[in-house]
């Protein structure tokens, strides 16, 4: 290969990256304005629908129990209501 023919090249190569380079952006550039001209209103909803999920979680319940002698620390009872004592 002589070397009047390695600029040649070397500036085809060049050209065919920054083609390619203009064509990446091109495609993003594209793809940018489509989510947020053209379906923005679309994905704002479905953010704002997704932003808060309230799911009930029901507490467990079980035995308490003392750490060192394995006896019961507290029980499970169903409390009555009643009136508060008032302060005199």
């Amino acid at each position: 290969m002589d070397r009047a023919d390695r600029p040649f090249v070397r500036s085809r190569r060049l050209g065919a990256i920054a083609f390619v380079i203009v064509g990446i952006f091109t495609v993003l550039s594209v793809r940018l304005w489509d989510l947020q001209v053209v379906n923005g209103a679309r994905y704002r909803a479905l953010a704002e629908q997704n932003r808060v999920l309230r799911v009930p979680v029901p507490p467990e319940r079980g035995e308490a129990g003392a750490r060192l002698e394995g006896r019961r620390a507290a029980q499970e009872e169903p409390a009555e209501l009643g009136e508060a004592p008032t302060p005199e």
